[in-house]
């Protein structure tokens, strides 16, 4: 009886040896992307105002981008 006993335990230890790290940083991980959720959450609800944001109605007109003319240094066709 007390071999079986011995038994499991070497099991248990051997199973805590070979999983333990990988559980570790798993639990590392999760508790470092609930921090993150929980400080973008803090963060985002503070930005949050009663005004929306400034944008403004006017658009400039469409202006292309400046071609040289032959004067000044551009090809002449």
């Amino acid at each position: 009886m007390h071999q079986d006993n011995a038994a499991q335990w070497i099991e248990v230890a051997l199973a805590v040896r070979v999983f333990g790290p990988d559980v570790f940083r798993l639990l590392r991980r999760m508790l470092a992307a609930g921090v993150r959720i929980g400080i973008s959450g803090l963060v985002g609800g503070a930005r949050h105002s009663a005004k929306p944001p400034y944008k403004p109605s006017y658009k400039p007109p469409y202006k292309p981008p400046y071609k040289p003319s032959c004067k000044h240094g551009g090809r002449c066709d």
